[in-house]
């Protein structure tokens, strides 16, 4: 049973390989680290985080339990 079809993996594949793609992660990862903090959360886990944008963000602004996980990987594991 496939989980996505063949165009849509195409069609992430191709949307990751633009740079900017992502991006708009990053400028959320103050109220992230807020949200965090306020409800003393241990640990996020960024699923589908793709370049792992919001990540490096909250590394460098001082948030280091966060975990990212790529769908795409995920994905292409199930269609393999």
């Amino acid at each position: 049973m496939k989980i996505i079809s063949q165009e849509y993996l195409d069609l992430q594949k191709k949307l990751h390989q633009d740079e900017n793609y992502g991006r708009a992660s990053i400028k959320q990862a103050p109220l992230v680290k807020q949200i965090f903090e306020k409800n003393n959360f241990t640990s996020i886990s960024d699923y589908g985080a793709g370049k792992k944008n919001l990540q490096k963000a909250l590394f460098s602004i001082g948030l280091k339990d966060c975990t990212s996980i790529n769908r795409l990987f995920i994905l292409l594991f199930h269609l393999g």
